[in-house]
């Protein structure tokens, strides 16, 4: 079984995090989405990314 890699995507504009969460899901990565550098700190801290 493959790993699957965990991306984070960062942008202000929110059709285009989820554009590219579905894109990214569809190829087989696990997504997470944050909308400001504020919100990604802490997916960062509790995840890890890849």
């Amino acid at each position: 079984m493959e790993k699957q890699l965990k991306i984070l995507v960062v942008d202000d504009d929110k059709s285009i995090c989820r554009w590219l969460n579905a894109v990214l899901t569809e190829e087989g990565y696990v997504c997470c989405a944050a909308r400001s550098v504020e919100e990604a700190e802490p997916l960062l801290r509790e995840n890890r990314i890849d």
